[in-house]
């Protein structure tokens, strides 16, 4: 569902060509195509103010916290058993074991996910995806891309996220143009953004150039997840 949308809005954003760089613009090697970067990040940007983010914020004043948190751990847990793939390619025998574990006990004793009986075990939550696996058999990054509604990027986590969507257990489970799979991809978007609200702030106070905080931020998170990994 947002590889076809991704798909469909692509040809309009390259339309409007390619945004002008900054006065005293510095360039960075690791972003050649800045210049239609910062006009997807524009594009992607007036899209998130006009609906994601009013979305976003009427969830959130209008939901329980404890609600959302339950909408949290069901599609985190759909995310474990990613986890354990992306281990298993990696050689990390335990930790696969571990979300393993998780994604068994929080379907099963925790309601389909909804509840994280798994944390209270020791089972702690790990983030792994496909570029990562791609990181760690040695495969650089390359050049920085923004992604239509997707964000922030590279050549090597695009080709990731192709692959992780791919794996989708949703795909399995309900038809791509059902009413059930539209709105639960409609969901888990709102989710994801209402979790981005706080982080949000913090970018716009500390930041002149939000495009350049978005991308060295990218960067900075995919290099620690890679070289430490991450746990909940």
């Amino acid at each position: 569902m947002i590889s076809r949308l991704v798909f469909l809005t692509l040809p309009f954003v390259l339309l409007t060509g390619c945004a002008s760089l900054p006065p005293g613009h510095t360039v960075d090697e690791r972003d050649p195509w800045e210049r239609y970067n910062r006009a997807m990040f524009s594009f992607n940007d007036g899209l998130d103010k006009a609906v994601l983010k009013p979305v976003a914020q009427t969830y959130k004043a209008t939901i329980p916290e404890v609600i959302r948190n339950r909408v949290t751990n069901f599609f985190s847990n759909l995310s474990d058993l990613a986890s354990v793939v992306h281990h298993s390619l990696q050689a990390e025998p335990k930790p696969a074991l571990e979300s393993s574990g998780r994604f068994v006990v929080n379907s099963t004793v925790g309601l389909l996910g909804l509840f994280d009986p798994a944390s209270s075990l020791g089972l702690a939550r790990t983030n792994e995806d496909a570029g990562l696996t791609l990181g760690r058999w040695g495969v650089g990054h390359g050049p920085y891309i923004m992604l239509p509604l997707l964000g922030p990027s590279s050549l090597r986590d695009t080709v990731g996220t192709a692959a992780d969507m791919r794996m989708d257990l949703t795909d399995e489970l309900l038809n791509p143009d059902s009413a059930e799979r539209i709105t639960l991809t409609g969901v888990r978007v709102v989710d994801l953004r209402t979790r981005l609200l706080e982080i949000e702030k913090g970018v716009d106070l500390i930041s002149f150039d939000r495009y350049v905080s978005v991308r060295s931020g990218y960067f900075a998170r995919r290099e620690r997840l890679q070289e430490q990994g991450e746990t909940e």
